[in-house]
Formats: C-alpha cells, sequence, structure tokens
C-alpha cells in the first residue's frame, strides 16, 4: 500500500485496488512485493482487488487473490502493520466492506469451493 506516487522497481503490477482515504489521500494494493518506500509491511498475498478504510477502528482490509484477507492497522497517516492474515480461497479477492454492520463480506468463486459462497468476517466492535 502506499500513500504517494511511487515507482514499481521494475516489478509488474498483477491488478491495483484504490478506495478514498482521509485526508484525501488513496490507497494502493499492488500484487508485488512492498519497496523500502511503502507504507505497510509485508508481501502482498497474490493479486490484491479490494482495500477498504475502516475509519472508526483505524485499519484496511485487503482482499488477495491467493485466499487471505490481511487487515493491516493504522499507527499513524504514514505507517501501517499486520495485525491479522484470515483464509479465505484461492481466487476470492472481490469484497465488500460496510462500516455500517461492521462486516466484510468476500465472494468466493465456485472454482475454489464445492459451491460459489459469500463468506462474512466481523469487524469487531
Amino acid at each position: 500500500m502506499f500513500r504517494r506516487s511511487l515507482p514499481s522497481h521494475g516489478g509488474i503490477v498483477t491488478f491495483g485496488s484504490a478506495e478514498p482515504w482521509t485526508g484525501g489521500s488513496v490507497m494502493v494494493g499492488l500484487g508485488l512485493p512492498m519497496s523500502p518506500d511503502s507504507v505497510a509491511p509485508g508481501d502482498p498475498d497474490g493479486d490484491a482487488d479490494d482495500l477498504f478504510y475502516d475509519a472508526v477502528r483505524r485499519r484496511v482490509y485487503g482482499c488477495f487473490g491467493a485466499g487471505s484477507v490481511i487487515v493491516y492497522a493504522q499507527n499513524d497517516p504514514d505507517h501501517y502493520r499486520v495485525v491479522a492474515k484470515l483464509p479465505t480461497a484461492s481466487g476470492a479477492r472481490t469484497g465488500l466492506f460496510s462500516a455500517d454492520l461492521r462486516r466484510l463480506f468476500v465472494a468466493v468463486p465456485r472454482p475454489a469451493n464445492p459451491t460459489a459462497e459469500i463468506r462474512v468476517f466481523d469487524t469487531g466492535r
């Protein structure tokens, strides 16, 4: 996740995603290892399709195609840390966050599961 325009350091962007963020910034998820200029540690889990900012909890929820939701906690506007990595299924990269319901919904496609389904994650109080 980057808060400013940065080069991809020679990597290939497999899929990008952006969500409005407080203060007029934009968060972008890239399907490549993080550069020294990134604001969140660690490598993404495959391609990122959706990122959601939870302003109440100061968290970012990332849906990644290799089969996980990664939860980042915001330390300050320029620093985040991974607080959870929740398994989903391969190809489950499309999500919807409802701040009102405090839920993250993740679509699991049929090829990754006997039947297609929506998995629901409680984002807390």
